[in-house]
């Protein structure tokens, strides 16, 4: 094989950064898989849901599934606690369906959705109405207290 001249080699790179990237064998097969493992994903998810009631199945989903283990990611503690609780039950039940019959382990991961946090952050706080505090107060034997709850009333609505 001839030994490629300058010339044609910065001609090459030059060619090569206007090509489309899913030109390149690699990354054709990297995007593929990336693919292929969210549909994956997707299936798994539905399936874990399954065995859930509705409200509650919202708050998982499945990444990861092998060497007999999957991983679900919870949006909250709570939802974490009650799988790692329930895990002997919900693994008896995955085993019933085909694509978990080697999960022996459920790897529990807590995620917080985006949606919940930002939700939180608009939140505004106000202050209770001015007539409750006040009617608050009157009732309230501690002064200091009393005092207190009307100068927060001088600042309610």
């Amino acid at each position: 094989m001839a030994a490629m001249s300058i010339k044609s080699w910065i001609e090459n790179q030059k060619s090569a950064k206007h090509r489309p990237i899913t030109s390149d064998p690699k990354t054709r097969y990297s995007y593929a898989k990336l693919i292929k493992h969210a549909s994956l994903q997707a299936q798994w998810t539905t399936a874990f849901r399954s065995i859930f009631p509705s409200p509650q199945s919202k708050n998982y989903s499945v990444t990861h599934v092998g060497y007999g283990t999957m991983t679900v990611h919870v949006e909250d503690s709570a939802s974490a606690t009650r799988l790692r609780f329930e895990s002997p039950e919900i693994l008896q039940k995955l085993n019933v369906l085909q694509d978990f019959v080697d999960v022996r382990s459920l790897n529990i991961r807590i995620t917080p959705s985006t949606n919940l946090t930002e939700n939180h952050s608009k939140r505004t706080r106000q202050l209770p109405h001015r007539d409750i505090l006040t009617d608050l107060a009157s009732d309230i034997a501690d002064d200091e207290l009393r005092k207190s709850l009307l100068k927060l009333a001088a600042h309610g609505n």
